[in-house]
């Protein structure tokens, strides 16, 4: 086990959407293209969902209910993710204090944080 030599150059890597994570990877793997995880990145948010007391509103065809299915972002090509977030999305808004609060975290933790890899993470 001692003389094992593992050359490891992965074409594609999987990970979440987290800016530690992409920042790691380029150093490690700078060849690599890199993925998000649709899987991550849904639990993520639906655990925002219930920290913010929204998850009944999820299925409901109410305001709130309909706004919240904006997390089809991730379908979107990366470049556009912003624009339409902050453009488009956020104009349209109900006006409650959950959905700020879900918003802001966001806006936060996948749109501006992952921001400078938006042209290398691409949703797998």
């Amino acid at each position: 086990m001692n003389d094992l030599t593992l050359n490891l150059s992965p074409k594609k890597i999987y990970g979440y959407f987290e800016l530690v994570v992409h920042s790691a990877l380029i150093v490690v793997f700078p060849n690599a293209v890199r993925k998000g995880c649709r899987f991550h990145l849904g639990q993520s948010i639906w655990r925002k969902f219930r920290s913010v007391d929204l998850c009944t509103h999820f299925k409901k065809k109410t305001e709130i209910g309909m706004f919240l299915t904006f997390f089809g972002l991730l379908f979107l090509n990366p470049n556009d993710v912003e624009d339409c977030f902050t453009s488009d999305l956020i104009a349209f808004q109900p006006n409650d204090d959950r959905i700020h609060v879900l918003c802001d975290y966001f806006l936060e933790t996948y749109v501006i944080a992952c921001k400078q890899f938006v042209s290398t993470i691409y949703l797998g």
